[in-house]
């Protein structure tokens, strides 16, 4: 069964997402985030064999929210948002959602891309967020000192200015011509990015948010997930290199491979047909901390 849940913000928006429920009672509930550029729908494809129907098929009850300005959760004409917007108003919206509901479910948070580059540092401001375990996948914000590879950070640092450039003359970086998804990007947001690499630092724009103190101050159970074939996005030893700010946290982060030598990219990574033993991987680790 599914229902249209609508979450208001701390900052007086609101975010769309879909409540999954399994037959009979849940074991948990999972908390899920897409990446930058598309929508929730990504968290379920092919559309009923996903990562959020895998889960729900194991006893989870899940919630699969649209970030603000992505899908339905479309704001008001010309607003615009940070990266530190989602961080502070959206992830409490998402982690704090049907407490009322599920007042004992053990929670869960199951982010792609931006879902998990976001949830976490949002959990980290958030001292009584409830969270047991996370899947993280693709986990990897840009920052030069998180690519060993000098060719990638050349070319982050090149897609980084397009991105900023294109994004100056409309106030919005669109990635439908690019084939990149369809939710545009406000320039705030785009140069939010390009801050941080810059700056070679993950701080809020305000300065009042250390991300990366943040994160070291994590202490939870963390499975990672890269692909082979995420080339630049969150390659394999760029999410390693990032991992190693969560001091306090177990992380096992693992390298997916499927059936015949399959190697994902960044999107594949959760839109695949073949990355389903990712995501029933992903569920066993959920159920080991249920209880």
């Amino acid at each position: 069964m599914t229902e249209r849940i609508v979450l208001p913000t701390t900052d007086g928006h609101q975010l769309v997402a879909d409540l999954h429920l399994p037959d009979g009672s849940p074991k948990g509930l999972a908390l899920l985030g897409h990446a930058m550029m598309v929508d929730r729908r990504t968290m379920d494809r092919p559309k009923g064999h996903g990562l959020a129907s895998v889960l729900v098929s194991r006893g989870f009850a899940v919630l699969n929210v649209d970030f603000r300005g992505h899908g339905e959760s479309v704001l008001h004409t010309g607003l615009s948002f940070s990266f530190d917007d989602i961080v502070r108003n959206d992830v409490p919206a998402l982690v704090f959602a049907l407490r009322d509901r599920f007042p004992d479910l053990p929670r869960f948070l199951v982010g792609h891309s931006l879902g998990v580059n976001a949830g976490l540092p949002g959990l980290a401001l958030l001292r009584d967020h409830g969270v047991r375990a996370v899947v993280a996948i693709a986990p990897n914000l840009w920052a030069p000192k998180f690519e060993p590879s000098l060719v990638r950070r050349l070319k982050k640092r090149a897609m980084v200015t397009a991105f900023e450039l294109a994004a100056r003359p409309t106030g919005f970086f669109d990635p439908a011509p690019f084939g990149m998804g369809r939710s545009r990007i406000p320039r705030p947001y785009v140069e939010q990015f390009g801050k941080f690499y810059r700056d070679d630092r993950l701080v809020s724009l305000d300065g009042a948010d250390d991300y990366e103190q943040g994160l070291a101050s994590l202490a939870l159970p963390i499975l990672a997930w890269s692909g082979g074939n995420d080339t630049l996005m969150a390659h394999p030893d760029a999410v390693a290199q990032y991992l190693r700010l969560f001091s306090r946290a177990t992380v096992d982060h693992r390298r997916f491979v499927g059936a015949d030598g399959f190697e994902p990219d960044h999107m594949q990574l959760v839109i695949d047909e073949r990355s389903l033993p990712l995501f029933e991987q992903s569920a066993e680790f959920l159920l080991q901390h249920v209880g």
